[in-house]
Order: C-alpha cells, then structure tokens, then sequence
C-alpha cells in the first residue's frame, strides 16, 4: 500500500494542475435514496398539533434525545426513538393577545418556542423559551421530566424574543454563555454572560462590536489544557452582520467570528461589567478565482478531536451569482483563528472617515487578551487591574486587520440550486488506519448530503430524502451510537450514520468509499466496520479503484476470477486487499480459482409490432455510472447511430421504429471507474402487424388511394378559389356604386360620440307648425339657421341637458334635416346630411314649397371648403 502522505500529495498535485476544480463545483452525488426507501432504516416521531423541532440536545452518559418543539418538550431513548417523557409548556392566553395587540401574527409568532435546551447539571435541563414574545427561562428534573415551574424566571439576554431571529447559547461550569437579541424590536445585540460564580458581563451597545448580527453558533475551547503560558478557556461566537469597515456605498453582510476569555471580569472604572476581552475578525469563504465570494453564513459545527488544539469549525455559507443560488462548505482550523487574534487591528480615522489598518504602537499588555502567566508576572491577576488605556483601546479597536481563511484556502464543497440550513461531523478511522471526517449537511428542501473530506475536496457519497420539501430545522449527531437525529417542522427523524445492506456487490461497496462501510470477504456482504472487526474487509476510501480487491481479470473479456479460499488462507493479512496489485490477492493454491462469468439478472421477454419505437430502461447503479449497452453479445457504441439512442433522461435505450432485424438479446451495464455491474437484460421480438402486411400485399392499392385523394383536394381548391374571385367582383362593383352615390351627398365634419343614446321621440304638445315658422330661419344671403333649443321632449321632468356642441358646428334640426348614418364616423368624424324625398315622407305635413325653394338656393350654393366649417351654409 502506498503511503498515505503520498496519495496527499498525488492530490495536491492534481488540484494544482486544475484537475480537482470539477470535484467540489457542482458536485454529484453517488447514490441517490428517495424517502419511501428509508422506511425499513430511518424511524420517525410526529403528533396532532406538535410543529417545529428546533431544539435537540443529546445527553451520551444517558442515552437519551431531548426535544425542544412549539410549546412542547420530549424525551426520546436514543437508540429504539422510543418516547420517554413529554412536557407542555404553553404561553398564557393572556400574554398571546398581548403578543397579537403589539403587532405579532398568533398563527405563527405568539407561541412558546423553545431555543434553549441544554444540561445545567446532572440533575436538571435549563430551558428557554421565547414565550410569545416575553422571554422566560426554567430548570427541568431529568429524573421524572416534569417542569420546574415555580422557578420560572425572565429570559430576557437568554432566549430571543422572535423565534425567527438567530440565537446561540451554552453552559460552561453552570454560567450561560448566551448571544441573541435583548429587546422586543430586535434592534439590540448582546452577548451575555450570567448565571454562575462571575459577574453578569455583556457587549458594549455600539455598531462596531455588534451590527445587526444574526448568530449561528458557538463553541467553548478549553485552551487552558496544557497551555504553557497559562492561557484561559475561551468561548467563540459565529454570526454574520452587516460590515462596518467599508464604504457607503459598498456595506455589506459579512460572516464573523469573536471570542471571549472565561476569566474575563470586566473593568474597574472602563468597560464596567462590559467584556475587555471581546475582539471580531471577518470569516472568508471564497474562491476568488471564479469570484465566488460566500458571506451569508447560515450554520457552524464544532467538531473537536481529543486534543483541543486540532478543534475544527465548519461553516455553511450560501451567496448568489449572478441569477444563480450557491451553497458552501468551508472547513476552518483553531490554529488559524488564533493567528489572526494575535494579528494587527482596525482603526477608524476620523479624518478619511474610513477604517484602516491600525500602524502605530501596540500598547501592553496587548488589547483584549486574556490573564496568562505574563500578566500575572507583571501584576494583572485580573481584568480589573488592567489600565484604563488598555480598556479603551479595546473598547475603540474589536475589529481585527486580518481574516480567518479556510483551510486549502477555498471552499470545500460548492453546489449550485441548493439551499445548506445545517450540517454536523463525524470522525472515522478506515480500515488503512486514517482518520477520515465524514459531513452531514441538510438542506431547505429536506434532502441530507452525506460526504467524506479527502484532503482539498469531498467526495459525496450519497443524498437521502429526509423530509418531503420541508426544511431542516435542527441537526444533531451520536458520536457513541452512531446516529443522526433531524428536525422539521412537522416530524423528528433517526437514522444510522451509514446503511451498508443497500450495497449488493464488492465493486458497489467499495466505489461508495464510505468510511463506515467496508466489503466482508468471508460474507460476501457490504457491512459496517465496526461491527465485523473479526472478518477480512475490504474498503477503498481515497481511490475509488476496484481492479486489485474485488476481482481479478480473467483471460476472456467480460469474465471475473474469484478467490474462495481468501477467507481461509492463512498468512493472508487484510492489507494485501488494498493493494493495486492483482497478484498479492491470488490465493496460495492455485487450483482453488475458478472462472465465473459476470451474473447477470434474468433477462425479461419483449414483443412488439414492427415499426414501433421500443424503450428499454437500464437502472443505474450509481449516478456516476455510465450505461454500457450489448446486442448479440456485442457492444453498442457510446453514441449509438443509426436507430438506436440512449435517452439520458430516461436512462433507456431507445430503437427507433424497430425491425425484425433489431430482435435479440439486449444487456445494459453500469460502468464506473472501468467496473461493470450488470443492470438489466431483455429478449426482445419483433412480429409484423397488420398494416405492414397490408402495406406489402397492395402497394399499387394504396398510391392509387393517395392519387384520389390529391385530386380531390385539388378540385375543391379549385371550387373556393372561383367563389373567392366571385364575391370580389361582386364587391368591386358594389363599392364603385356607392362612389358615385357620395358624389352627391354634402359632408360636414362632425366628431360623433362612440355609442350615441338617442331617446325615443316624444312628440311636443305644440305643433310642429308653430315650432318651423319659415320666417325666422333664414339669414339675409339665404342661409339656414340652425336654432337651438327645440330638444326632443321626455316623459315627465324637465328637458334633458343638450349634447354637447360641437365648435362651429351647425346643431341638428329635429324635422326635415335628418344626420343619416356616419360614414366612416370612427376614422374622419364625417356624417352624411340627406335631403330629398325619402326625407319628406317621414314628415307628414305640408309646406312643400318651403323645402322647393330650400332645394334651388342649396342648388345654386357653391360649397364651402372643410376647414372652415362655420362659413358653410344649408
């Protein structure tokens, strides 16, 4: 076996040459498992009017889950999720109007949520909750888990008012290390410390140290182990908030980390009761060869080994590019947070108004340091001896110069369309004796993405469908059991950390490279490592190869060579199996190998007519897996020409419009890393249908039919195109008549209303002689008048409003003149005034020497141009 600092390096490598960009880019994962396959391996928890499972807290010493819901508490047994104990704790009805009269939704915010739920002491849990919107705090009895409600007290600093705001606790040595918001509003971020032995100590309540944070998590590191200079424990907090050190117009969300020293007691007359050991530095996130820059920092894990000083931090971060959503994982060590905690400071600068590198002298001892042994030897036993200027240097300077930058300096994982909510680690030791971290990171959708850290990348070795698109609420992981609990808003879920039954072959087993899971020689079953020390395993977890440890390459293509007796061969060790080389997995009596053709599954019997497209699935094994198809016992090439195609989609095979000659025996394979594993197999007929015989019996037949039918189309062309020509003939002349016809017709322009209402007429009580008296509707040149006012009359009421007059208009007459139809009225507002006998039948009365002389003076008056209407005359 190679060493392993030099697969390390043969990584290294790779990714410098460019060849590892596509491993962490889009990444794909192995196996994909829909939740109706999980029901014989997950076990799941959900009750009438129980939602949001937010909180979970393992206790290992006792085996149990304790739940924190929706005005709700459980405890669950870790191994069967059998329910031990549950608590209801609603807020008041009281206090919920109270909650919807300021504002509040009481569908979704005026509840009791609890966000704190962790072990005070052996005894009893310390719980929060937001209490619509009232924070309050209590203690539970593990014994019989029952509420102490007697001792319920405020949890204002330690529990957030809104359930929906960030918020991060933990209890060290019985003080509660808490950060959230500390008023209703949310406008007020603290980072608070009480309960216990110290001194109550927060953050100062300026924008510098803490703006708009939104926390995420936090991690006590007991440094204090073995530390040469004396150094104290420290508590880190992660959150993200908008930037203060860049330009207006450049603020942004970035993600921080600050750490606080445990021993920190505040000053005497400077940061009273404030933290003096409180500093911040910018988390990066990002790879700036393809601009990605991740700042919304969504979770963080600590996944601490048995020496503090190899702690590492996870962080899931999401950003957009573009009109595209990112997802990423950066992985951080303690080491290089501590780096840069002893790194320069930010100052301000009044003058620029910017902030800026800070060049001049450090004071000491240095700002924001905990009590070590220098202090001590220099007389500073405590933060309350520390000088005035050390505390306001503090107090102006938490920002630190330099970042925290990720390990390998990018993200370890990137993927795009996917929403990171949580993520939690484990750490395993495979089978070549390295310890390898394998990642649970959940999703918004409900998914679960299992992967395994190899150096600069991942390897993603499956997704499993938790929950049917609901988000990840909560994550939580048994290191001593090996399980994994996760909360949704309606259901709790636990499942193993690996399920290596689904793996059904050597070559499936090991290409998972699943530190959990390893292929059991002497079962021959994919099994978990811990529970098989006994039996000769095989694993491969940094080169998924299978070509020296699964089998042995016959003479004849497409055969295996097994070895029965490796289980039973003394001398054999279980590193030979992960060699590269074939020969140090032969057994020691020849003889003993046999050669065993690839098995293959019973091939399924098709039928189908001539001339019909056939599809035949092939179920992949894998989502890295090509399909490899054969016909006759020969390959079919990558690209398939000719009628055959492979639909990807589909994962089918497609013969398009198959022919007698394309019946066979056809088998798919799933190819991956050059191992075959068979997939499907069909016997496929193909019979001739009736229309192929009819087609071959009466060919003639059928072009005469053709024939016929073409020139029946044609003749009724021929028809429509006639009547077509018709009726425009006869639409020509019609047109032309009512050309002549306008010639004699006098136009006034006139804008027309769009839907004129004209009321039924009414006729006058006085008579119509009366009103058309001859003598008063003339001008002296003999022009008509137009005389306003003789309005059609309406039954009851008086006269109607007159229309609106139109300028240089003449008004319309209600006798003799009649405004015929418009012509044209929507285009050019013309109208068509008719004069003549058809007119005068409607009248019905005399005075027909009155229209005469009417006709001969109109006949002798030359008409007036159209633009200027008002000199025109009757």
């Amino acid at each position: 076996m190679a060493p392993h600092w030099a697969v390390w390096l043969l990584a290294a490598g790779l990714w410098g040459l460019g060849i590892g960009a596509e491993v962490w880019w889009n990444l794909v994962p192995r196996k994909t498992v829909f939740s109706g396959e999980l029901a014989t391996v997950v076990r799941r928890f959900s009750q009438t009017g129980i939602q949001d499972f937010l909180t979970l807290t393992l206790t290992e010493q006792t085996g149990l889950l304790y739940v924190g819901a929706r005005e709700a508490l459980f405890a669950f047994s870790m191994e069967a999720l059998e329910l031990q104990g549950a608590i209801s704790w609603e807020a008041p009805v009281e206090k919920k109007t109270e909650c919807m009269q300021k504002g509040k939704n009481n569908q979704t915010e005026c509840f009791n949520f609890i966000r704190f739920l962790q072990p005070y002491n052996a005894s009893h849990l310390y719980v929060c909750g937001t209490y619509a919107f009232q924070p309050k705090c209590t203690y539970i009895d593990m014994l019989t888990f029952t509420l102490e409600r007697g001792q319920i007290e405020d949890g204002r600093g330690k529990c957030p008012y809104d359930p929906a705001k960030g918020h991060t606790g933990l209890l060290v040595d019985g003080e509660l290390y808490s950060a959230t918001l500390n008023n209703f509003l949310g406008t007020e971020p603290i980072i608070l410390r009480n309960m216990g032995p110290h001194h109550p100590m927060k953050t100062e309540y300026l924008a510098f140290w803490l703006n708009e944070p939104h926390f995420v998590g936090s991690a006590y590191i007991p440094e204090s182990v073995g530390s040469f200079t004396g150094d104290d424990d420290k508590v880190y907090f992660f959150f993200r908030e908008r930037a203060v050190e860049y330009d207006c117009y450049a603020e942004q969300v970035v993600a921080r980390v600050a750490r606080v020293c445990k021993g920190d007691m505040g000053g005497a007359r400077t940061l009273q009761k404030k933290w003096t050991t409180f500093l911040k530095a910018r988390l990066a996130c990002s790879a700036p060869d393809w601009q990605l820059y991740f700042n919304q920092l969504q979770a963080m894990h600590t996944l601490q080994d048995t020496s503090w000083h190899n702690t590492t931090f996870f962080g899931v971060f999401k950003a957009q590019w573009g009109d595209m959503y990112l997802s990423a994982v950066c992985e951080y060590q303690l080491e290089e947070i501590q780096r840069v905690f002893e790194g320069p400071y930010k100052e301000y600068h009044e003058e620029a108004q910017k902030w800026d590198r800070y060049t001049d002298p450090v004071p000491s001892p240095r700002p924001g340091s905990c009590i070590n042994n220098w202090h001590r030897h220099h007389g500073y036993t405590s933060s309350l001896e520390l000088p005035d200027n050390i505390l306001n240097f503090v107090k102006k300077h938490p920002l630190l110069e330099e970042q925290v930058r990720p390990r390998w300096s990018r993200p370890l994982l990137v993927k795009k369309g996917t929403n990171f909510t949580h993520l939690v680690a484990d750490r395993v030791t495979g089978l070549d004796g390295a310890t390898y971290t394998v990642l649970f990171i959940g999703t918004g959708d409900g998914w679960l993405l299992k992967a395994v850290s190899l150096g600069p990348w991942v390897h993603l070795i499956e997704e499993l469908q938790l929950f049917d698109q609901e988000p990840m609420r909560s994550l939580v992981l048994s290191q001593s059991k090996k399980l994994l609990f996760a909360g949704s808003r309606s259901q709790l879920v636990q499942l193993p950390l690996a399920n290596c039954m689904k793996y059904r072959s050597c070559a499936d087993c090991v290409l998972a490279r699943d530190p959990y899971c390893a292929w059991s020689v002497n079962t021959s079953r994919c099994v978990a490592v811990g529970g098989h020390s006994g039996s000769l395993l095989i694993q491969h977890v940094m080169i998924s190869d299978t070509s020296g440890v699964c089998n042995l390459r016959g003479s004849k293509k497409g055969e295996l060579l097994y070895c029965p007796c490796i289980g039973l061969c003394p001398g054999l060790e279980p590193e030979f199996l992960f060699s590269s080389s074939p020969a140090l997995v032969s057994c020691p009596n020849p003889h003993s190998l046999f050669s065993a053709t690839t098995v293959r599954p019973t091939p399924k019997n098709i039928t189908v007519v001539a001339g019909t497209d056939l599809v035949l699935p092939c179920h992949l094994s894998s989502n890295l897996a090509r399909a490899r198809w054969t016909f006759g016992g020969r390959d079919l090439p990558a690209e398939h020409p000719g009628s055959f195609l492979y639909d990807a989609r589909l994962q089918a095979l497609v013969v398009m419009a198959a022919q007698p000659r394309h019946a066979g025996a056809y088998h798919c394979f799933s190819e991956e890393q050059g191992e075959r594993l068979a997939a499907e197999g069909y016997l496929v007929a193909v019979v001739a249908g009736p229309s192929v015989t009819l087609e071959a019996r009466a060919p003639l037949e059928n072009l005469g039919l053709v024939w016929l039918a073409v020139v029946a189309l044609g003749a009724v062309c021929l028809v429509l195109l006639l009547l077509v020509l018709s009726l425009r003939r006869r639409l020509r002349e019609e047109l032309e008549k009512g050309a002549k016809a306008a010639e004699r017709t006098l136009v006034y322009p006139l804008e027309l209303p769009k839907e004129p209402t004209s009321p039924p007429f009414r006729p006058c009580p006085e008579p119509d002689e009366k009103l058309w008296d001859p003598v008063g509707y003339y001008y002296s040149d003999g022009s008509l008048k137009i005389v306003p006012g003789h309005a059609r009359c309406q039954p009851g009421g008086g006269p109607p409003s007159p229309p609106p007059g139109i300028p240089g208009q003449p008004l319309p007459s209600p006798t003799r003149l009649h405004l015929g139809g418009g012509r044209n009225s929507n285009a050019n507002g013309y109208v068509r005034l008719q004069l003549g006998g058809e007119d005068r039948g409607g009248l019905g009365h005399p005075l027909p020497e009155l229209a005469d002389e009417l006709r001969r003076k109109l006949q002798q008056r030359q008409t007036l141009p159209d633009s200027n209407p008002e000199e025109s005359s009757v």
